[in-house]
């Protein structure tokens, strides 16, 4: 992002990465897409009984992630020069809520597509563009992480 550009929220650039971030944060937030997948195996369906969802927390994690994000950048996007002082409660808000999405474990690939989605606004957030810097990114590498090693874990259960 330019230097021009980089405190104006009214610039097409900008407006165009808000736009782009807000409709991730839409997708992340809808409980459709959370909880669609017509074609999960045993090991990731949701029990038949009326028990509820195997991914239960980590639905609500991600939905809190989604709106801790939301609440950030809503509140750079109406004032871009907020003070740190400000913006730091709604910044370590996110951050919590990003760790608590690496700390809990997809049980279903339901669970582990949330994730992955919730990596993808992560780096939306950050402005990767695929053709940044590992620097730009980096607070999303655990997030990453954990999505790889749900990935596996399940593919091991299916196997077994």
């Amino acid at each position: 992002m330019s230097a021009a550009t980089e405190n104006d929220t009214t610039s097409p650039e900008s407006t165009h990465r808000r736009s782009i971030l807000a409709g991730i944060i839409a997708a992340l937030a809808s409980p459709a897409v959370a909880h669609a997948s017509p074609a999960d195996s045993t090991v990731t369906s949701s029990p038949d009984d009326g028990a509820e969802h195997p991914d239960a927390e980590l639905f609500e994690r991600c939905a809190e992630h989604a709106a801790a994000m939301q609440a950030y950048d809503d509140a750079l996007g109406m004032n871009p020069s907020i003070p740190d002082e400000e913006s730091a409660p709604l910044f370590e808000a996110y951050h919590d809520a990003r760790r608590a999405l690496v700390e809990t474990q997809a049980q279903t690939m339901n669970g582990l597509i949330s994730k992955a989605r919730a990596n993808v606004a992560d780096l939306a957030f950050f402005g990767w563009n695929g053709e940044e810097d590992e620097e730009s990114c980096r607070e999303s590498i655990p997030l990453a992480l954990s999505i790889m090693f749900d990935l596996v874990r399940l593919g091991d259960q299916v196997r077994a």
